[in-house]
């Protein structure tokens, strides 16, 4: 059995996979068969500890790549400054688009990674017309993201196979291993947002035994100025790690009543390195609910049919809603996931597929379609959106003089309130539209450390500054609380909200704003927002248990990878990157502010017994 692509099983999605490949092994041994297993992964920097966490067993691994492969020459362009004052620089996408076009133009095969969707279809709108401008054939550059319909998407690797699509602009969707043909040249319009992500994505060109030119264009965004001055943070450390918990009592609940489906278990059968005990515990539950029987020597499946079908993999999908063009005898144009739907599909918004453009006229929500008209535009729409956290109920909370650490359940929305129109050619502003649709929302549950008004006194720090101490710290946690639950960084969520971005409600309403405090909603100048790291899951998967009650450790383990950095005063690795203003004395994102204000958290809280938390 080859198992393609491993770096991408990671965290709930991995550790799902886990136990999917505990079922495979169980139906094969009952059948007196042992397959082989081949693992193929990108670059990880724990490719042989994560294939033995997936498979239960150990592996040898192949570390030297046999693949024929050129020299690849490695380029970082940072736009020139156009606004000195705020540290912004000139457009990156613009830049990207004039690389790509010169690259066009001596007909070098090339693919350009965008990260976000809109801008795949800027940039292909642009492109195509550039290269029309150059006498060539626009037909040559293609956009390829999801949401495309599944031809017009294998039309597009047949093109990049055959010649006749020598420019892709794609989102991530070609990052893993679609087979695209030969690329000399790759584009990465802004960093991705990991070492990994990054290195993937260089590695689509240049496959063969011809050479590859990867160019790098970086935003002002802090963590791409950090990589243009620091070069050595993209190429001279191990990129992250995959991380897996197949024991996650949640998740191996939900395999093993799909197990008990596909073979009964003996009265001592333990499921892979989930313990016997442990094991006869949770179909004891499961008797108790009648979905198995107890027999003598066995349990035997008695629920409804098929319980695979209720188990999602990644997180609860809630259905596409299908783009129609209302002139064209209702063709499907194409397909939004539902969390995308409400920032692209809202009334008046300009929908873009290959750079043609249309304008939704009408989005039915509850049937799931919108309806467009094709348009002939200089213009695309971005959505403005707001959202925040809103605790449900507190599980549990300690409190200190300085601040409250607690968990519970929460809700995180977000809601599309408007949208801008933004020319093509300048990206100016041309004008505002107004939108109303309900609120994405994610019930979840979420660990939070919660800053008391005496930490702003202790500290003597304007409070723009604390609150970015607090980003910063909430940054790092987030990577710590990774590492110590061993899951994937997508698997969690980050939000800073103060009292002040917390929406008003009735007194009545049993929901409570972040930030309540007894007499009505403060916003003190000594009031800080609250740091949440909440789970990307509906209901969660019970790591907000997890991150409580290790909340000493943490922070104990959050003041290490601080104290341990090598940084002079801030980087991705551990606050995220400083401010791109360099020169001004009141520069922000400060690692030793974040750690002065974990200081004064820390001496409230009880000396931690540093458990089996990896390193």
């Amino acid at each position: 059995m080859v198992i393609d692509e491993v770096h991408t099983y990671r965290g709930v999605f991995g550790s799902h996979v886990a136990n999917v490949l505990r079922r495979l092994k169980r139906v094969a041994a009952h059948h007196g068969a042992k397959p082989v297993f081949i693992l193929c992964s990108a670059t990880i920097a724990n490719p042989q500890a994560h294939a033995e966490k997936l498979l239960e067993a150990p592996v040898s691994a192949v570390t030297e790549s046999g693949a024929p492969r050129g020299a690849r020459t490695f380029y970082l362009y940072n736009p020139p400054i156009v606004d000195g004052a705020r540290g912004i620089r000139g457009s990156y996408v613009q830049a990207a688009r004039k690389i790509t076009a010169a690259l066009a133009k001596a007909e070098v095969p090339t693919i350009v990674f965008a990260n976000s969707r809109l801008n795949v279809e800027r940039l292909t709108r642009h492109l195509k017309e550039d290269i029309a401008e150059q006498g060539g054939d626009p037909e040559s550059v293609s956009g390829y993201r999801g949401g495309y319909l599944p031809e017009y998407r294998r039309a597009i690797e047949k093109g990049l196979r055959d010649g006749r699509i020598r420019t892709v602009v794609s989102t991530s969707a070609l990052e893993l291993g679609i087979d695209i043909g030969q690329l000399e040249a790759c584009v990465l319009a802004g960093y991705p947002g990991s070492i990994a992500s990054a290195l993937q994505r260089a590695g689509r060109a240049g496959r063969r035994q011809g050479g590859a030119t990867i160019v790098m264009v970086t935003r002002s965004e802090p963590a791409d100025q950090y990589i243009a001055q620091n070069p050595a943070f993209l190429f001279g450390r191990s990129p992250e790690h995959a991380r897996v918990e197949p024991n996650n009592l949640l998740i191996v609940a939900d395999h093993i009543k799909c197990a008990a489906f596909e073979l009964p278990f003996e009265a001592d059968e333990a499921f892979g390195e989930f313990g016997a005990e442990e094991t006869r515990e949770i179909l004891e539950y499961m008797a108790d609910q009648r979905v198995v029987h107890r027999g003598v020597r066995r349990w035997q499946w008695t629920g409804g049919p098929y319980p695979a079908n209720g188990i999602g993999l990644r997180s609860l999908a809630e259905g596409n809603f299908t783009v129609i063009d209302r002139a064209h005898q209702n063709v499907i144009v194409g397909e939004v996931d539902y969390h995308s739907a409400a920032s692209t599909l809202y009334p008046q918004a300009i929908y873009i597929v290959g750079g043609e453009t249309w304008q939704v006229m009408h989005l039915d929500w509850t049937g799931r379609r919108a309806e467009v008209l094709p348009v002939q535009v200089d213009y695309f729409t971005d959505a403005m959106t707001y959202g925040g956290v809103r605790i449900l109920d507190r599980f549990d909370e300690v409190q200190t003089p300085r601040a409250a650490l607690g968990h519970g359940e929460v809700r995180v929305f977000e809601k599309v309130v408007g949208f801008k129109k933004i020319r093509f050619t300048t990206g100016e502003n041309v004008g505002y539209g107004e939108v109303n649709l309900p609120e994405n929302e994610l019930h979840t549950t979420a660990f939070w450390v919660r800053p008391l008004p005496a930490l702003t006194r202790a500290l003597g720090v304007p409070r723009h500054r604390l609150i970015d101490a607090l980003e910063g710290l909430g940054e790092a946690l987030k990577a710590v609380a990774t590492v110590h639950l061993m899951c994937d960084g997508s698997d969690l969520g980050f939000a800073l909200v103060g009292v002040e971005d917390a929406p008003r409600i009735e007194e009545s309403d049993s929901v409570e704003p972040v930030g309540r405090q007894a007499g009505g909603v403060s916003t003190s100048p000594e009031d800080l927002p609250t740091l949440y790291i909440y789970e990307r899951y509906p209901g969660g998967v019970g790591f907000h248990d997890a991150l409580y009650e290790a909340a000493p450790a943490l922070m104990k383990r959050l003041a290490m990878l601080l104290d341990n950095c090598h940084c002079e005063d801030g980087c991705p690795a551990c606050v995220g990157a400083p401010a791109p203003i360099q020169h001004t004395a009141d520069r922000m994102r400060s690692r030793k502010l974040a750690r002065n204000v974990l200081t004064a958290i820390l001496a409230d809280l009880p000396e931690p017994v540093i458990d089996d938390v990896p390193a």
